[in-house]
Parts: structure tokens; sequence; C-alpha cells
């Protein structure tokens, strides 16, 4: 059973998120760390929809959904240039350090020039929260495990910059625990 936090959590980080899609959604989206039943897909409207997890296991319900296995610290198993929107909900504070620069750069690779990326994650201050919540299992204890506690989204905000995406967007919500990045390939 998932805890009872981790729907609201999930649901505001989707509102975000959603204000930042392309208007124009007649293209393709790819979700990095979509999770085995998709959510985000299943609730968005785009013409085309992939999804990438890394976790083992059956995909539940994939209605028309493309779901492969794979991991964004590796190549991602998809042509350059092959799809207008990526996003990554709550995924980048699972990233080790060290494979950040490398997952952007793949996000990069695949993005279509003038596609947009779209990434939300906590920021490091909301680890002491999450760590508690998970403790008296109102969030995920697996999850809050697997963070690596080094994201900064200034760093990314470089990162992307340095790639070619302008302009690159960073907003700050749920009281400045959860950032947002928005970021456009030129």
């Amino acid at each position: 059973m998932e805890p009872p936090v981790e729907p609201i959590i999930r649901q505001i980080r989707h509102r975000q998120a959603k204000k930042y899609l392309p208007k124009d959604r007649s293209g393709t989206i790819l979700d990095i760390g979509c999770g085995l039943r998709a959510i985000w897909l299943r609730k968005i409207e785009f013409s085309n929809k992939i999804g990438l997890e890394i976790d083992e296991g059956n995909f539940i319900n994939t209605n028309g959904i493309n779901l492969i296995k794979g991991d964004i610290t590796k190549k991602i198993p998809l042509p350059d240039e092959s799809v207008d929107c990526v996003t990554m909900l709550a995924v980048m504070e699972h990233i080790d350090e060290e494979s950040i620069p490398f997952a952007l750069e793949e996000i990069h690779r695949v993005l279509k020039k003038g596609g947009r990326f779209v990434m939300t994650a906590p920021v490091h201050k909301a680890e002491a929260i999450i760590s508690f919540l998970a403790k008296i299992y109102l969030l995920s204890h697996e999850e809050a495990e697997e963070h690596k506690e080094v994201y900064d989204p200034h760093k990314t905000v470089q990162m992307l910059k340095n790639l070619g995406f302008s302009p690159v967007e960073l907003k700050f919500f749920e009281l400045g625990y959860n950032s947002l990045i928005c970021a456009d390939k030129i």
C-alpha cells in the first residue's frame, strides 16, 4: 500500500510540471523514471508517450504508452532528436552526482531542436523532512533511502545552459522544498 502523503505530493508535482509542458502536444513526450504505473503519462495529453523506467517488474496498464526499461545514467535507447518533450519528475535526487552531467547530455541528445525539458526534484533542505515522514510511514521509506542528497538545482541550471538550453527557468514550490526546471533546447 502506498504511504498516504505520497499521492498528495505527486499531485502537487504533476500540477506544477503540467504548467510548463509545451502547448503543442502533437509530438512525442519521454518521461524518465515513469514508474511501473506511468501515472504522469496517463494523466497528460500527448500524441505519443514513452516512459523510461529502471525498476524491474511488470508495467501496469500501459494503455498505448510505450514503456521501456532503461537507466538515465546510461544511453537512453532512443535515436537522436526523436522527442519533443522530456519530463523527469522526482528522479534527479536518485542519481549519483557524477552521473548527472551524462544524464543531462542524454536528454539533450534525444530532444529535438526547440524541444522542452521539465524536471522537478526536492532541494537539499527537504531531506530531513522527507526522512522524518518516511520514518513515520507517511512517505515511502524505500524512496527516501534512495536519495543521494547532492542535488543542487543551481548547478543543474548551469549545466543545462552549458549544453545549449535557453532559456532555463528555475522555480521553487512546496514552500521552497521542491524545485522545477524548465529548459528549451536551442
